[in-house]
């Protein structure tokens, strides 16, 4: 949250402190999670690529030993933008087509988008056109596909507060045995949605009358 509003320096502490919590409870994803936002957090910052790296690599490593493929296609794409910002472009391109080979085998769109994103810029620098409009289709292909989830969800959402709405007006109340408001409208829009069944044959097949 404090990266976003631009506040890195006190998100670098709170990563740290993170850190030492879940290194006390030993869950290593969680660990593997805080030293990639404090690698990433150093990237932010400008600061330091050696730090930034080096946080980057503990993550990696971690996600490697427990078979964290997210975790390390994530990385990869991490470890492309470092090396591509400290102006080692063609090391920065190898980690970040590694990104993209294994975000795409295990349907990690975001690090598809994100990593595609950034070749399209880097190939474009090395006048390497085709390979940039390669990755260009990669990248609107994944952004239409994460456009279109969204929107369900969004649909979704509106359809549920709908029907809540207008339970609230109709003064609906849970009787006995009823479900909870929530499960029920979540019910009555699953139903809506689902095709007409169509009616069962007889058991016994037989005709009438035979």
């Amino acid at each position: 949250a404090y990266n976003a509003l631009g506040d890195n320096k006190t998100g670098l502490l709170y990563h740290l402190k993170t850190l030492e919590m879940r290194k006390e409870m030993n869950f290593q994803m969680a660990i593997s999670n805080s030293l990639q936002h404090i690698g990433y957090t150093y990237y932010l910052m400008k600061d330091s690529v050696v730090r930034a790296l080096e946080y980057i690599n503990q993550s990696l490593n971690i996600d490697q030993k427990i078979g964290n493929f997210n975790g390390i296609a994530q990385n990869y794409m991490l470890k492309g933008k470092i090396y591509a910002a400290d102006n080692n472009k063609s090391k920065g391109i190898q980690y970040l087509e590694k990104s993209i080979e294994l975000a795409r085998k295990y349907e990690n769109l975001y690090v598809t988008r994100e990593a595609s994103e950034a070749l399209v810029g880097l190939y474009a620098e090395k006048k390497l056109f085709d390979k940039a409009f390669t990755y260009l289709i990669i990248k609107n292909q994944v952004t239409d596909s994460l456009e279109s989830s969204d929107n369900v969800k969004r649909i979704t959402q509106l359809e549920m507060q709908h029907a809540f709405e207008q339970q609230r007006q109709a003064g609906l109340r849970a009787q006995p045995g009823d479900l909870v408001p929530g499960r029920r409208v979540a019910q009555q829009i699953v139903e809506q949605r689902a095709p007409a069944r169509r009616p069962r044959a007889s058991s016994t097949g037989r005709r009438s009358g035979t």
